[in-house]
């Protein structure tokens, strides 16, 4: 039996909903923080797509490009990509 896929909106909506329905504290802290992921998930997706449509239109404009460049590498340090790993302390 193959795994269903689902879309960022379906999972933001379910986490959301069992956030709000758990009894159990820990469950809710639990469910909160995978929420926030895929809505973090969502934002920085419509603001890539944005940026792409803004490119198409200006093809040739190596100023609004730059400008566009800054607003992805911003973006890349507010959502990043990579999980960063916490040092065990000893």
């Amino acid at each position: 039996m193959e795994k269903k896929e689902y879309s960022l909106f379906e999972k933001s909506s379910y986490y959301e909903n069992k956030m709000k329905n758990s009894k159990n504290k820990k469950q809710k802290a639990i469910y909160k923080g995978k929420h926030a992921q895929v809505e973090k998930k969502i934002m920085r997706n419509s603001i890539l797509g944005h940026v792409s449509d803004l490119r198409i239109e200006t093809k040739n404009n190596k100023h609004a490009n730059r400008h566009l460049d800054s607003i992805v590498n911003t973006m890349a340090m507010l959502f990043p990509k990579k999980k960063r790993t916490r040092k065990v302390r000893k």
